[in-house]
């Protein structure tokens, strides 16, 4: 059976990442904090325009573009994929951290556990990956048969 199933999970992954931006950074702990700067929220704001556009790049590449293939297939994960690896570099950066300590109480928790990036950046990842493969398997059972 040729399912759509990567696809749909690529997809998923692709609004989950642009609508979470929209999320966490347009209220009081980012956006509409008062102890920010003014170049503190350009950046924030770059942040959220660039993973839009990155997202809705991927849903072009996965369903609008015509002859969907192995290469728009990769297009549209990779285009998700570098959000995610962003993410994960910037915390490389000297004095860097993906959280503000007078906010951490809203972290989300699952027991004692908290779900932030260190959790969401190899979820969505290793989800990418499953995506990707599931629909390179479908692809493959897609193409016509030699004559």
């Amino acid at each position: 059976m040729i399912t759509m199933a990567g696809r749909i999970l690529i997809s998923v992954l692709a609004v989950l990442s642009a609508g979470m931006q929209y999320y966490d950074d347009l209220n009081h702990t980012h956006m509409f904090n008062a102890g920010w700067t003014g170049h503190a929220k350009y950046h924030d704001a770059i942040t959220i325009l660039l993973a839009t556009a990155l997202c809705v790049l991927a849903l072009i590449h996965l369903w609008v573009l015509p002859n969907y293939n192995r290469e728009r297939l990769t297009m549209g994960t990779l285009s998700i994929g570098a959000w995610w690896l962003a993410l994960a570099g910037a915390m490389a950066f000297p004095g860097t951290t993906h959280r503000d300590p007078e906010f951490r109480d809203l972290v989300p928790h699952i027991g004692d556990y908290r779900i932030d990036l260190r959790t969401l950046i190899p979820l969505f990842l290793v989800l990418l990956t499953v995506g990707y493969l599931l629909e390179l398997r479908a692809l493959r059972r897609r193409r016509p048969a030699p004559a």
